[in-house]
């Protein structure tokens, strides 16, 4: 039998698409998230919080998203008018020992798109192929959580 591998994700604080390229830090091998705030305070004064997108690049974030067949382009026509679009970077420790493949990367994206079901995701929805393990959403302080990701859940 198997050990369950637990692995952490640690996300940034949300930022505009503005920002993922005017910062100097190079966003590349991350997570990402996609992810609308409402623009109006919902009835207890808060605001809405909605994930659209997950997933995988190997390149620098700011590359990716000005790729105009992204589907960050498609989210920012649809949703612009109601919600302000944001970019959480995610970044995994895969644990104690281990290093990031690119096979673990592309299994946690998977997994966290199972999990979650975002609306703008159509791959990885159907099926679950991947090893068994534990995912820890955190963030980057490694003190909080993310509100539109569960803190944690095992697949």
């Amino acid at each position: 039998m198997a050990s369950v591998q637990e692995v952490s994700v640690r996300w940034s604080r949300p930022v505009s698409l503005a920002s993922v390229g005017e910062q100097e830090q190079v966003w590349r091998d991350c997570l990402y998230a996609i992810i609308g705030v409402s623009r109006r305070e919902n009835t207890s004064g808060g605001r809405n919080r909605r994930l659209f997108y997950i997933g995988f690049s190997e390149r620098h974030l700011w590359d990716r998203f000005t790729d105009q067949n992204h589907k960050l382009h498609k989210i920012n026509a649809e949703r612009s008018r109601h919600w302000n679009v944001r970019i959480r970077t995610g970044y995994v420790d895969p644990g104690p020992g281990r290093r990031l493949s690119q096979s673990l990367a592309l299994e946690i994206e998977s997994a966290l798109i199972w999990e979650h079901m975002p609306m703008y995701n159509v791959k990885n929805t159907k099926t679950w192929y991947g090893r068994d393990m534990l995912i820890r959403n955190t963030t980057a302080s490694g003190r909080g959580t993310i509100p539109v990701l569960k803190p944690s859940f095992r697949m």
